[in-house]
């Protein structure tokens, strides 16, 4: 498994569905960020707009510190 640093459980997939079908229609680019506060953004931009869409509060699960070193 890839070493990482943020880890997030996803919105419900019917919301993060609608708002990714909306941006989609704008670029054939969406950017997908997450931060260690437990927020979740969605991005696209065109030549005349750029739109996100903010998910905060995401849940963060709990990761044992062995498993993660022990698959690194």
């Amino acid at each position: 498994m890839p070493q990482f640093t943020i880890s997030l459980f996803m919105p419900s997939l019917p919301k993060l569905r609608a708002m990714a079908e909306k941006l989609k229609n704008m670029s054939k680019h969406m950017v997908l960020r997450g931060s260690s506060n437990g927020s979740l953004q969605l991005r696209s931009k065109s030549s005349t707009m750029k739109i996100s869409v903010n998910f905060v509060d995401c849940e963060q699960p709990e990761w044992e510190k062995n498993a993660q070193e022990e698959n690194g």
